[in-house]
């Protein structure tokens, strides 16, 4: 697109700049998530644990990702159980698992209907100890029957004709319970799908 651009900037009137410039901003960008992806995937860093409050690090996320969530027309409704205990986690795993969950829900959203996220973070008292789950629930199409197994598998994707590396869900399982020490997995929401992190404090 840039060299088509460049070769015949003259003949094209502001719009059609406009218009190529903008398809150019979107492959980059769809360039830039894959390799990201990919190095995640391939070469994932040491941890770097810190005491940090859950609710906070979840806004942080959020507004960094102000700008997809405006672009997408999104509705982000957070819920934070009051009185949350501090975690000692590492702050970058868990912020990368929320915005690579953040936005396969924005995407997995139909056309025709306004994007609504619900996050919520809660205390749960298990036999092994205090753990904090992360919430967060679409009201996007479901997961096909096809997926439901296989969907925190390597490449696999369900974004047909939207691009993706099929790798970000699994990025997310493996950056849960590998290097978090907690558990993820999904289930079926009244509207769409409901991702369940459950992390150690």
């Amino acid at each position: 697109t840039l060299q088509m651009l460049a070769r015949t900037e003259a003949q094209h009137s502001l719009e059609q700049i406009q218009e190529l410039t903008g398809i150019s901003l979107e492959q980059i960008n769809y360039m830039e998530s894959i390799i990201t992806d990919v190095m995640s995937y391939s070469r994932p860093d040491a941890l770097k644990k810190e005491w940090l409050a859950i609710p906070k690090l979840i806004d942080q996320t959020l507004l960094l990702m102000q700008r997809v969530i405006t672009d997408s027309k999104s509705e982000i409704i957070t819920y934070y159980q009051s009185g949350l205990p501090t975690a000692f986690i590492d702050p970058s795993k868990l912020q990368q698992v929320i915005t690579n969950l953040v936005s396969n829900a924005i995407q997995s959203t139909e056309y025709d209907k306004t994007p609504q996220i619900k996050i919520s973070a809660s205390l749960l008292m298990t036999d092994i100890g205090s753990k904090i789950q992360i919430d967060i629930e679409d009201n996007g199409k479901g997961i096909d029957d096809d997926f439901k197994k296989r969907i925190f598998d390597p490449f696999v994707t369900t974004k047909r004709g939207q691009g993706g590396s099929g790798l970000g869900l699994n990025i997310v399982f493996n950056l849960v319970n590998a290097k978090l020490g907690g558990t993820i997995k999904s289930v079926e929401a009244e509207q769409g799908v409901n991702f369940k992190v459950k992390v150690p404090i």
